[in-house]
């Protein structure tokens, strides 16, 4: 009797160590994956960023743009490092641990703070910016959990923290898209998407960027974290528990990185096309500006305006 418990004690063990290897190996492919395509974006787009940062003077797009696109890539070299072979005392895999998480909730803080600055850009309620910072910082403030909890345990999906982190993304992106699409004119709406996506023109402005870059960076997103929610719901059925989700967030920072760096760029360079319109203008002597949204220092300039 004795041993036959041993037996299926011990099958449990293997199974539970099976399943935490499978779990860990495709996360790590997930991270390999990721630090490959940022890496291919990076080159890609180094030259845009040279030409519309580099060259220019240091403004808080530029600073926003540089923390989100490098932090993120020592981000990445930091989960590499970890395929080092390293100690196997447990107080330094701890510290180890809590560097990397360190890091990875870091770079939450300039994407919730481009979420709010483009609230604040097209609404001008600095209240409603102020809400969807918060509703964007709050994910990474829930994981700070792990630290005074430690990094020992099972994950409780009924406990809510991934409904509560998820939901107020979601939240977040809703409001921005509405809040994009209710400031932006109904017939340039229906025009860009006529004519496409900027396929059928050389120069685009700050409006065409916010509308379209926002409406793919809502739709990216809202994917990514209702694929997480549903997972970790369903991960709560007991034919399901062995679901593992967790690769689901490496893939959404990524993207998320990739997608704001582009959003700067693009900015950037609409900012810098309305800069020499309006000194085409200005040299013609031609005055014409409609209504505008203002999205103050975040393009590079105090009173950057874009067409609506």
């Amino acid at each position: 009797m004795t041993s036959h418990l041993a037996l299926e004690a011990s099958a449990l063990v293997a199974s539970a160590l099976a399943l935490e290897y499978t779990s860990l190996a495709a996360n790590s492919y997930g991270r390999v994956a990721c630090a490959a395509l940022l890496s291919y974006d990076y080159l890609l787009t180094l030259h845009k960023e040279v030409e519309l940062f580099w060259n220019w003077r240091f403004t808080g797009a530029t600073a926003l743009f540089m923390v989100n696109r490098y932090l993120v890539m020592i981000i990445r070299l930091v989960n590499l490092v970890g395929f080092m072979h390293m100690s196997n005392q447990v107080s330094a895999c701890a510290i180890a641990a809590k560097v990397s998480l360190g890091f990875t909730l870091l770079q939450y803080i300039p994407w919730a703070l481009f979420s709010g600055l483009r609230a604040f850009a097209l609404s001008r309620y600095r209240s409603l910016s102020i809400f969807i910072f918060v509703l964007s910082v709050i994910p990474p403030a829930v994981n700070l959990s792990l630290y005074p909890l430690g990094f020992t345990g099972h994950h409780d999906p009924i406990f809510g923290f991934v409904i509560i982190s998820r939901t107020c993304f979601l939240v977040a992106d809703l409001l921005l898209i509405l809040i994009t699409w209710s400031t932006i004119s109904r017939p340039r709406i229906i025009d860009r998407m006529s004519r496409g996506y900027r396929g059928h023109t050389s120069r685009f402005t700050l409006a065409d960027v916010l509308l379209e870059n926002g409406t793919m960076y809502f739709l990216v997103l809202l994917m990514f974290h209702s694929l997480h929610l549903i997972l970790s719901m369903c991960s709560v059925h007991v034919a399901l528990q062995s679901l593992s989700y967790g690769y689901v967030t490496i893939f959404t920072e990524s993207f998320t990185t990739l997608l704001v760096s582009r959003f700067l760029l693009d900015l950037q360079e609409a900012h810098r096309n309305a800069c020499d319109a309006e000194f085409e203008s200005g040299t013609q002597g031609e005055t014409s500006h409609s209504g505008t949204l203002i999205f103050e220092r975040v393009i590079g300039s105090h009173n950057s305006s874009l067409s609506s």
